[in-house]
Order: C-alpha cells, then structure tokens, then sequence
C-alpha cells in the first residue's frame, strides 16, 4: 500500500499538468467564536445563547492566474449552549449545534503579491442545525439550503502560506424563520 501511494504522489509531482493543479490548490483552517442572532421564538436561537465555539476548513482552487479568483468548498462547525446561569453554573442542559458545507466563490481585492490581501467571498451550501434539550430529552434536527457572505484578510507570509482573519454571515433557511449567525475565525493557509 505504501508503495502504491508513494508512485502515486511521484506520478502527480512530476507530471506538469498536475504540477499546476497542485500549485493552484489551496488548503485552510481555522477557528474563532461565533454569535448567534437573535430572531425570537419559535427559531433555534433567542436571546439566553452565549456565543459558541467555532472550527472551519476549506479546500480551494485558484482560477486565475491573477489569483484574485477562487472557488472553494468549505465545512463549518459552531456549538452553542444556554447563556442562562443558576448561581455561578452556566446551564449546558441546552445546545444548537451548526454544521455548513458551503461551495463559496471568493474575490481577492488586491494583488496576491501584496503582503495584506482584503476580500469578499459568498457561497450556498447546506446548514444542518441540531437542538438538544437533555432535560426534556428532545433532539430537533434540521437540514436546509443556505447562504453566506464573507469579508477577510489574507496575510502571507510567504508564496506558498499566510494567515487570515475571517468574519461571516451565514443563514440557514430553517422552518419558520431563518437561523442566522455570525462566526469569526483566525487560521492558516498553503498551497
């Protein structure tokens, strides 16, 4: 098995065309604290939800060779519980957990050999929002379409990696109403 993996990686490095796709690839990670918006009951999130944790990832490819272009596909995950408090005890009897897989579009605002590269991506995808409710021992799953927008800043360090600093907006057109929540996130990326 090894052996067939190793000629595999040694027929994509040395083959040019793959060479290329290779070096318009680009991978991400990061991770940051997300908010959930406020929109009433009946939605997954009211007003007693504390800001949630917040780990993303994306696999990207270079359309241009610009590289002010990029298509994505990304995979989110956000874990809310209960800002409500009994004493000095955060209650975690509750939580909402977010899972997107998005295919985004993103647009670089300046030219990939500044060192501070803005941006603005959006995408649709899947928002899967998961409620559980350990005391009343109730777990409410939903699966729908959703969007996004994105507004960051590449920082690279090199040709080949750099980090970013990311702040989205990301809807899932849930029964009802909407759910809607705002992550942020830091990371790193290469190719």
């Amino acid at each position: 098995m090894r052996r067939l993996l190793f000629v595999v990686l040694s027929y994509l490095v040395s083959n040019p065309a793959n060479a290329e796709v290779l070096d318009r690839t680009i991978l991400s990670f990061g991770m940051g604290a997300s908010y959930p918006i406020a929109v009433g009951a009946p939605d997954i999130f009211s007003e007693e939800w504390n800001s949630g944790v917040h780990i993303g990832g994306s696999l990207g490819y270079i359309l241009d060779k610009g590289q002010k272009f990029i298509v994505s596909s990304s995979v989110d995950y956000t874990n809310y519980i209960l800002a409500l408090s009994e004493g000095t005890i955060v209650r975690a009897d509750q939580s909402v957990d977010v899972v997107s897989v998005f295919t985004d579009l993103k647009m670089r605002l300046r030219s990939s050999s500044a060192l501070v590269i803005p941006y603005v991506k959006g995408g649709l995808g899947l928002f899967r929002s998961v409620r559980e409710d350990r005391v009343r021992d109730t777990l409410d799953k939903q699966n729908k379409m959703g969007f996004g927008v994105d507004a960051g800043v590449d920082l690279a360090v090199s040709g080949r990696a750099g980090f970013f600093a990311e702040a989205q907006y990301q809807v899932g057109l849930t029964e009802i109403k909407t759910t809607q929540h705002m992550p942020f996130k830091v990371g790193f990326f290469f190719r």
